[in-house]
């Protein structure tokens, strides 16, 4: 029995969707490409863990490039690249997850929180299990978070 079912309300709504549309796009999106894309081979981002080496490797190589002068944004790197770390751990782990829009799960959940742009998708496995892959590729990109992506995923599966 999950945590809605004891307290006898709804969940909130999932943006589950989303995620996999934007974890679709970090790839693939000739309208608006990702910043750093022309550097991936699609056929190697498979959402397996073993696909997160390759991420590491790529979030590395485009820590030294400016995306501002070369005209990208940014953003969409960091969520897109974000989503796809969330949909490896997703499809991988036995616990549920899925993705919430993170003003509107604190409202269930008051450890959760909006405070940046690296936080405003949750991933979480209610009632007490979340994780910020957004927040994580952010801070594997400016070097903060030494244990990369694969092991940040690894520690959520």
């Amino acid at each position: 029995m999950g945590i809605f079912n004891i307290f006898r309300c709804s969940p909130p709504p999932t943006i589950d969707d989303d995620a996999v549309q934007f974890a679709s796009e970090f790839v693939v999106c000739p309208a608006a490409p990702t910043f750093g894309a022309e550097l991936l081979d699609p056929s190697l981002l498979d959402f397996s863990l073993d696909s997160l080496t390759i991420l590491d490797r790529h979030v590395e190589a485009l820590r030294d490039r400016d995306p501002e002068a070369e005209g990208q944004n940014v953003g969409n790197f960091f969520m897109r690249c974000g989503c796809y770390l969330g949909e490896v751990i997703r499809r991988h782990s036995a616990k549920e997850y899925h993705w919430y829009d993170a003003s509107v799960a604190a409202q269930f959940e008051s450890t959760l929180s909006r405070d940046s742009y690296g936080t405003s998708g949750v991933l979480w496995a209610a009632p007490t299990v979340y994780c910020y892959p957004i927040q994580a590729v952010m801070d594997q990109f400016t070097a903060s978070q030494a244990e990369g992506l694969r092991v940040f995923a690894e520690r959520q599966i």
